[in-house]
């Protein structure tokens, strides 16, 4: 079941690219296509480098370890970079959306957005660069049948580590619940404005993409809190936090297709086997 879900979300995520680049198939403005297009790319990075090779292999090896150690730490580091380029991609998402709603002449090139991009993904390296300065290493953890890196363990880094947590995952996910909240208030307000139906389409998609997000990545959180303050981790809760963030990457692409007609349309035309030049062209 693990392994059908970490298909479709890279080959989701796949398309959510391809359509957006190749057919114009997303009906979102172009900022935020920009950020879409590299929410997938973190998606499919992380579930192709840290989620399904090491599936594969521990369901088809008994649960052992069989991709040796040095797959092992490079999985277990660079999921830190996929990750924050998560977060930090839906914070922009959102506060975006967010200054949109409150100016709406409020404009920024894309120019500016595609540097800023950039700009978070070198700065996602921050906490594997952290982890591997304290020498971290990474071992396979049975219960999550995966690599984890020792860097949540390690007392001598205890201060740092909570600083970048707190900088990288608290703070962001707190102001994107906040934004989440009032945007959803608008976007409630904007679909009783005929008007105004358009906006609450995208408002709609946005939402419902930040909504799932937080909610995937709340037991994450809740294991970084508890490590930190007890050290004795429940059974269950490392499990439902690492497969609740690996779940998150297959649920966007559905999202887009239960709230974006014109994605929605496109799927249904892969779906049906219809020829490319049958499948619509959006301008």
């Amino acid at each position: 079941c693990c392994f059908i879900v970490s298909l479709f979300g890279i080959v989701g995520n796949a398309t959510v690219i391809y359509a957006s680049l190749r057919y114009n198939a997303i009906q979102l403005d172009k900022i935020t296509l920009i950020f879409i297009r590299n929410l997938a790319v973190a998606d499919t990075s992380y579930t192709i480098c840290y989620v399904l090779p090491p599936m594969i292999a521990t369901v088809l090896f008994d649960g052992r370890w069989v991709l040796g150690k040095v797959y092992c730490f490079f999985s277990a580091q660079l999921c830190f970079v996929f990750g924050c380029v998560n977060i930090a991609v839906v914070l922009s998402i959102t506060t975006y959306k967010l200054r949109m709603v409150t100016n709406p002449f409020y404009s920024i090139s894309k120019t500016t957005v595609q540097v800023g991009v950039g700009v978070i993904w070198v700065f996602s390296l921050t906490p594997t660069i952290l982890s591997l300065t304290y020498k971290s290493s990474s071992n396979f953890s049975a219960d999550i049948g995966n690599c984890i890196t020792s860097i949540y363990f390690d007392k001598a880094a205890r201060l740092p580590w909570g600083i970048a947590l707190g900088l990288f995952l608290m703070l962001p996910m707190f102001i994107i619940t906040v934004s989440n909240a009032i945007l959803c208030g608008v976007a409630i307000k904007s679909s009783k404005r005929r008007e105004e139906r358009g906006n609450y389409k995208a408002l709609v998609t946005i939402c419902s993409l930040s909504g799932v997000f937080v909610v995937s990545w709340v037991p994450y959180i809740i294991y970084n809190i508890w490590i930190k303050f007890d050290g004795v981790v429940p059974p269950l809760l490392r499990p439902i936090a690492w497969h609740a963030v690996s779940l998150n990457s297959f649920c966007n692409p559905i999202l887009y297709t239960l709230t974006n007609r014109r994605f929605a349309d496109y799927v249904k035309g892969i779906l049906c086997f219809k020829k490319r030049g049958k499948i619509a062209v959006w301008t």
